[in-house]
This record gives structure tokens, sequence and C-alpha cells, in this order.
């Protein structure tokens, strides 16, 4: 009787709705409004008569919208055996269109186990509405690409904290959070907790108001640092943070300080070398004094910063242009060391000037010209075939096609990560290869069969100054600059932590 009394408001209010000329994107527009105000009861019909109308016109992701609304104005009034009769109805429908359409319907399936989910959730029915978070789980996996994995974890966090596992829902919320970190999606995190109040409200849950309530002003709190690392740029809020750093603990260096120090060991390791070298030494410290008070005066000023690093490398020069010239009154054995260490501190001074020119402009992007692949390939193959190692070979799928990019800049960076490649392959071979993944999007890919990187360096190979290095094998800035010229190329590049053959980076460009 029910059931036919349902079917029966769902014909008259299309009935009613044809009669006055609506669309359907009016009648839904209508039951929003009527929402607003508080009207359930019309609402519930409006939202009736939207998803008719838009089932009859095979509009699915709409026809589903309009239907969980109308589940939810059901069990708001207690009516469950309605809602879920409703959401049985809604099942049915959608396994007909996507036999019709040949197409799976994920997200909508999702939105109904999510509705039914809910509605255990408020009958405080652990057993069942764990049932419908293991159908939530298999809908998330087969979809395949993620889409679902914020609604999935907010699912989650409202089961634990309804049924008093904390722990499990703290952690589920972590997983969102850090999700959203990683992609800069901030909103997303408060639209969650915003729909956990929602619930708890809808529900009378005070428990899961309550953690919701604190969730939401922690998150608040920390996003507001979170955001404003982002507007000032990568290369501002590090510097904010090394004299945060400073004022709170001595004894902890901020990353402009480690420069200093680096320079300090260096220019001490060629002082144990040469006995004279020590007033030198004595010298470049009380210059690095005095440019440890320009940091901390120099506060908020990125133009400032970047012309202390360079000032850095100019007091240097003279010192280092010393010590060479007393190097080559030594012996060959102990004159070829120091050269060799006076030349790397000369490439990571310049690679430091390099590292903070391209983070102060981080914001302003390379101008970009039509190029065309295959010659930027073929150059890229005539200077590196002599740097090969015996037995390596380096192929290419580069087409014959053009790209609008920045071509000096894109060739300094896929030359370097082929020197690196090529350093590090004994045998086997190195491939550079280009893909097209969408109108406006691009791959180039860097594959060797060398050693690879070591999983404990895999997470920081990106990040400048995150290991101390003998400069005499490489002061580990490279990869850094890269990463920041691949995002003045409008691009990212990563490395392909899933190849296990060698190495992979992936540099993607907007094009």
């Amino acid at each position: 009787m029910k059931l036919n009394f349902l079917f029966l408001w769902m014909l008259l209010g299309l009935i009613e709705g044809q009669l006055w000329g609506q669309t359907a994107p009016e009648l839904l527009q209508q039951a929003q409004n009527s929402l607003e105000n508080k009207n359930y009861g019309q609402a519930k019909t409006l939202f009736l008569n939207a998803y008719q109308a838009f089932a009859d016109a095979g509009d699915v992701k709409q026809a589903i919208e309009a239907g969980t609304e109308v589940t939810t104005l059901y069990y708001r009034e207690n009516l469950y055996n309605d809602a879920f009769e409703f959401c049985r109805q809604m099942t049915q429908y959608l396994i007909t269109e996507e036999q019709k359409q040949q197409r799976q319907f994920y997200t909508q399936r999702f939105q109904i186990t999510r509705e039914r989910l809910r509605m255990y959730i408020k009958l405080r029915n652990p057993q069942q509405a764990e049932g419908q978070l293991n159908a939530l789980e298999a809908i998330k996996n087969q979809t395949g690409d993620g889409s679902l994995t914020y609604d999935w974890l907010t699912a989650q966090a409202e089961f634990y904290y309804t049924f008093g596992q904390k722990r499990e829902g703290d952690a589920a919320f972590q997983k969102l959070i850090e999700a959203a970190k990683s992609q800069k999606n901030y909103a997303a995190v408060n639209e969650r907790y915003e729909n956990l109040i929602d619930v708890a409200r809808f529900g009378n849950n005070t428990a899961l108001m309550e953690q919701a309530c604190k969730g939401l002003m922690n998150w608040n709190d920390s996003v507001k640092q979170l955001t404003a690392k982002d507007e000032l740029g990568a290369l501002q809020q590090k510097y904010d943070e090394s004299i945060q750093l400073i004022e709170e603990k001595e004894s902890s260096l901020s990353t402009r300080q480690y420069i200093i120090f680096a320079l300090l060991v260096v220019v001490a390791g060629l002082a144990i070398v040469l006995v004279l070298g020590g007033l030198m030494l004595a010298r470049l410290t009380l210059g690095n004094r005095k440019l440890k008070q320009i940091i901390e005066t120099s506060k908020a000023h990125s133009e400032q910063q970047a012309a202390f690093i360079q000032h850095i490398a100019e007091q240097m020069e003279p010192t280092l242009e010393k010590v060479t010239v007393l190097s080559r009154q030594a012996q060959p054995e102990v004159r070829e060391p120091i050269e060799g260490r006076v030349e790397a501190l000369r490439t990571f001074a310049a690679h430091i000037q390099e590292l903070s020119a391209l983070e102060s402009s981080l914001t302003t992007p390379f101008e970009s010209k039509p190029l065309n692949v295959s010659k930027l390939g073929k150059k890229l193959v005539e200077n590196f075939k002599d740097h090969l190692k015996p037995g390596v070979e380096l192929l290419t799928d580069l087409p014959s096609i053009e790209i609008k990019s920045n071509a000096e800049q894109l060739e300094n960076l896929l030359s370097y990560l082929l020197y690196g490649a090529a350093q590090h392959t004994e045998e086997g071979h190195i491939r550079l290869e280009f893909k097209r993944k969408g109108a406006h999007v691009c791959q180039f890919l860097i594959t060797d069969t060398g050693c690879g990187i070591p999983e404990e360096l895999k997470e920081s190979i990106f990040t400048p100054f995150a290991s101390t290095h003998d400069l005499m094998k490489g002061d580990g800035l490279g990869l850094p600059i890269c990463a920041l010229i691949a995002t003045k190329l409008n691009g990212e590049l990563s490395l392909d932590t899933a190849y296990k053959k060698g190495c992979r980076f992936v540099l993607v460009l907007h094009i």
C-alpha cells in the first residue's frame, strides 16, 4: 500500500510539473529554495518531481542528486521504510541505465550506498552500517582513479566517530587532510568537516558533533599557515621559517643558515689542507657573520635575499682565487685535490644563486615559443652520445610535432636528467620519450636501467639541503633546480616510484 502511494505521489508530481510547464532544472531549483526555507514537505514533492523528470530524460547524474535529497527528507521524518524503498528504486533505475548506456555509474552507486550508510548510522545499527561501509570501499576501488577517495574517507570518519572508534576516525580524517594538503585543496577538508557537523546535527549525535567542531577549529588554525605559504611562494615561506627558527631555537639551523654552514665547512676543509688558509678562513667567518646579520634584517624581502646570496659568491671569489694561486705552488698530489674542491665550491655557489633566482621569480613563468619535439631530441642525443658508458644505448621516441614551451630551459632540464642517467647506468639503455596526454598536456619520460634511487632518499630528492653532501660528489641541488625550472615551464617534475628496474623521471607540461 505504501509503495503504491509512493508511485502515485511521484506520478502526480510529474503530471503537476508538466502541467505547470516546468523543466527538470526549474523543479530542482524550486526544491532547493523550499529546502533553504525549511519547507520540507514541499521540497520533498519537488525533488520527487525533479528526480522523475531527470530519470525520464536519461540524466542519471541529476536524477540521483535529486533522489538522494528525497531519501534524506524521508528519514529526516523517520520514514525509514520509504527511504530504503526509494534507494532500492534508484538502484534499479541505475542498473537499467547502465545496461542501456553501456557504462558504469560508480559515483551515483556511491551516493545511493552512502545514503543507506547514513540511515543505518542514524538507526545506530553498526553491523548493517559496516556492511554499507564495505560496499562503499568496493565501489571506490572499482573506479580505479581515486575520484571517490575524499567521500570514502569522510564516510569512514562518520562511521568510526558515531560508533565510538575515535582513533580510527582520526586516522581516516588524517588521511583526508594529507591528501588535501598534497593537492593544496584545503576547501575540501573544510567541506568534509562541515558535512560531519551537518550529519551530527541531523542525527543528534553529540559525540560526533564535538569531535567534528574540535577538528574544524584545529584545521582552520593550521590552514591559515598553509594558505599563507601558497600565497607567498615557496621561496618566501622558506625565508620566513628560517627567521622563525633562528628566533625560537638557536641550535636549529634554517635553510639559509645551512648555506653559510656549508660554505664554512668547505672553506675549513681547504684551510686544513693549506696551513696558510687559516687567515682566509677567519676572514670568511667574519664575512659570514655579517651576512647572517643581513639575513635577520631583510625579513619578507625576497629580492634582498637573492642579492644577499649573490654577495656571498662575490665575497668568496677573491678567497677562492687566492687559494687557487697558493695551491699552484704546492706539489701535484696536493694541488689537484685543492683545485677540485675549489671548483666544487664555485659550482655550489653558482647552484645556490640559480636556486635563489628561480625561487624568487617562481610566479613569473618562462617565455614560451613553438618548438619541434623531434629536433629538440636530436640535439640532446648529439650532445649526450659521448657521455654514455660502453654497452649503454640511448633510445628516443620523439614525434615530429610542435609544442609551445621555452626551448632553452626545457633543454637544460632534460640535459641534466639525461646526464644523471648516464652517470648511474652501467649497462642496458636510457630512453627519452614524449607522450601527449591531452589537448594541452604532454609528458617527457626519462627512463634508465641503472642502479635507481635508494628508498630512503626518494621523498627528499627535490628538496634542497635535505641532507649533507660531499661537494666533490655533487651538491644535491640539481634536482631541486630542475623541479623549479619545471614549475616555471608551467609543469611538474616527479619520480615514478612504481618503476623498479632503474629510475624514471616524469616531466608533465601544461602547454
